[in-house]
């Protein structure tokens, strides 16, 4: 058995999920969400991810503002063993491009 310091975070959320399944995680836009919500809702999009042809250890850019699909996209990234690289989206295309 792995010790904490050498597991993932979605190791630890896994864990969480499978120990308080019904356990409010979030709030958000005043929508409650449970840790088993969260997790299988990260796992459908982190399989979408990996259908499109993401791998371990690629940087997959996020480009979305403070919300659900956001904390869904980290930690969809997280399993997929890919690294979430959020952007500011007040970029614009010239920044974008650069």
């Amino acid at each position: 058995m792995s010790t904490s310091s050498d597991r993932t975070f979605h190791e630890f959320f896994r864990a969480a999920s499978s120990r308080l399944p019904r356990k409010l995680a979030l709030i958000a836009d005043g929508t409650p969400h449970t840790y088993e919500e969260l997790w299988e809702k990260s796992g459908w999009l982190a399989k979408s991810f990996l259908r499109m042809g993401v791998e371990p250890g690629d940087r997959l850019g996020l480009w979305l503002p403070n919300s659900m699909e956001l904390i869904l996209a980290f930690l969809a990234t997280a399993r997929t063993g890919a690294v979430g690289v959020s952007i500011n989206t007040r970029f614009r295309k010239n920044e974008l491009s650069y």
